[in-house]
């Protein structure tokens, strides 16, 4: 048990050390969940438009995979952006 507080201890000392650290944590965590919260609104609000707009499956398919492309080459081209801005 000893040891244990120990290295709680210095798990704790190298925190308050390292404020950066924990910033840069907190921000991966704010950046990560916008994301989700992001891709989860598009692919929601997108595949309702599609479906009320396009009749025809095989149409209303491709159109889907084009989206799907879409999003993943926006979310690329923000993530570089964010990245480089660091």
């Amino acid at each position: 048990m000893y040891r244990r507080l120990q290295g709680q201890l210095r798990d704790l000392e190298w925190f308050l050390s390292h404020p950066d650290q924990i910033n840069a944590g907190r921000e991966s965590l704010r950046i990560t969940l916008l994301y989700a919260l992001i891709g989860g609104f598009w692919i929601l609000v997108t595949d309702e438009i599609l479906f009320r707009l396009i009749e025809d499956r095989a149409a209303y398919h491709v159109l889907q995979r084009f989206k799907g492309w879409f999003y993943v080459a926006a979310t690329a081209l923000l993530l570089y952006g964010l990245i480089r801005s660091r």
